[in-house]
């Protein structure tokens, strides 16, 4: 008579429980790079972009069908949208944020890539109230949602096969034993949290015009979103002395 062979590993599963809980500890904390915001899948961009909102203050009250984030801050109602393709953002895309306020009701919008926006989508959110939130302007957020946070350096993991937990460091690459002498090796890659990045690639020499594009773009977005901002100051003057 034969049967299945224990397994060894009787905690596996509370292990990697243990694992997720503690990326997600330690991610709370940490500014992601550039480069790791624009690898995100799209509900993990949202739900960065979800939490950054919450921590600069604005309510999150509910995530619509089309995945716009529903919040307010001050007594404004606001929708937020965070774009789902990697290739800059297009007219098309501010378009349907422009319908989905008006539905919704609300003062106004925020449009949210890592990456740029195209100069048609900047042409057609001129006028209205959507601010364009491109990665360098969101970088600028997600680190001002986390000042004054220290990331720690220091994370739990648990044995596989007694359940006794162990601390890592980030810094360490070394197994540790736990109280029962089974050796745990590292379950978080540092480069998993602090993802390293992308080197440039030689172009011999010559200047590529990429950079240019993209500086321009950064420009024309900051010019808009001033606007924006010195047109709502302006409404706000006029309804106090009203």
């Amino acid at each position: 008579m034969t049967g299945e062979r224990p397994s060894l590993f009787l905690y596996g599963a509370a292990a990697d429980d243990l694992r997720q809980h503690e990326i997600e500890r330690i991610k709370a904390t940490t500014i992601s790079t550039l480069a790791g915001l624009r690898a995100l899948l799209p509900d993990e961009l949202r739900s960065e972009v979800a939490g950054m909102l919450e921590s600069l203050g604005y309510i999150h009250h509910v995530t619509d069908d089309a995945g716009d984030l529903i919040v307010s801050k001050d007594g404004r109602k606001l929708v937020v949208a965070c774009a789902k393709p990697p290739e800059p953002v297009r007219r098309q895309a501010i378009a349907r944020l422009h319908e989905a306020i008006t539905r919704a009701n609300a003062a106004a919008g925020f449009y949210v890539t890592a990456r740029q926006f195209d100069p048609d989508a900047v042409s057609y959110a001129a006028g209205l109230p959507i601010t364009l939130v491109d990665g360098d302007k969101l970088m600028a957020s997600m680190r001002q949602s986390k000042a004054g946070i220290e990331p720690p350096v220091a994370y739990k993991a648990m044995c596989r096969i007694c359940g006794a937990v162990v601390e890592h460091r980030l810094t360490h690459a070394e197994a540790m034993p736990c109280c029962s002498g089974h050796l745990v090796a590292p379950t978080i890659a540092r480069a998993a949290i602090f993802p390293e990045p992308a080197r440039p690639v030689a172009t011999g020499g010559k200047a590529s015009p990429a950079p240019r594009q993209r500086r321009r773009r950064r420009k024309t977005v900051k010019a808009h979103n001033k606007r924006l901002r010195l047109a709502h100051a302006r409404r706000a003057q006029r309804q106090h002395h009203e």
